[in-house]
Parts: structure tokens; C-alpha cells; sequence
């Protein structure tokens, strides 16, 4: 399995970013729409004192946001364009990726 996690800070504020890969669907109630990258987009929730929102590739990645208060429309832009890919996989133009290691 693997995971990690990271503070994601841009001029949307800030996110805690959780990022799993070989997840199953995470928990939650599907919005009705996906992001502007295909992707399975979970209503926002809160969960132990933070405000939640989970995305899905539909397959074996999935990523969860948090804050301590609502996402702002902001924020939900900036996850909006957040693309997942599985191990192996080669995005095309991305700029910015993250990378994982072991510590």
C-alpha cells in the first residue's frame, strides 16, 4: 500500500492533503458531478472536527482534502483541477507532481 500526506498551500489557502494509493471508494456520498479531470468527486463532509472532500480515479487512487472550516470555491477550484494517476502511469503535461518517499 501505499500513502502519504502533505500541506498543500497556494493562493486558495491551505489544505491537508491524504493520498492513498490501492484504495478502495472512500466513504461518502458521490456528488453529482466529476472534476474537470474525470474524476469521482465525494461530497464535502466533516469528520472528527475537519471538513472533508475525497477524490476517486475509480480504480486504486484516491485523495482526501481537509480543513478546519467549509472549502471555500477556492479551494474546490484548486481540487478541481487535481489529476490521479495509477503506479506506472505517466501524466502529460503536469507541471507539478507529487512524489512520495520513504522515511
Amino acid at each position: 500500500m501505499h500513502g502519504g500526506s502533505f500541506r498543500w498551500e497556494g493562493r486558495f489557502g491551505l489544505l491537508e492533503v491524504a493520498g492513498i494509493g490501492w484504495a478502495s471508494k472512500p466513504p461518502g456520498r458521490l456528488a453529482a458531478e466529476r472534476t474537470s479531470k474525470g474524476l469521482f468527486l465525494f461530497k464535502q463532509r466533516l469528520s472528527r472536527g475537519r471538513h472533508k472532500i475525497a477524490i476517486w480515479n475509480g480504480r486504486q487512487g484516491a485523495a482526501y482534502f481537509s480543513a478546519p472550516r467549509p472549502l471555500t470555491n477556492a479551494q474546490l477550484a484548486a481540487i478541481n483541477r487535481v489529476a490521479l494517476f495509477q503506479e506506472g502511469e505517466e501524466p502529460a503535461g503536469c507541471a507539478l507532481r507529487t512524489i512520495f518517499s520513504w522515511q
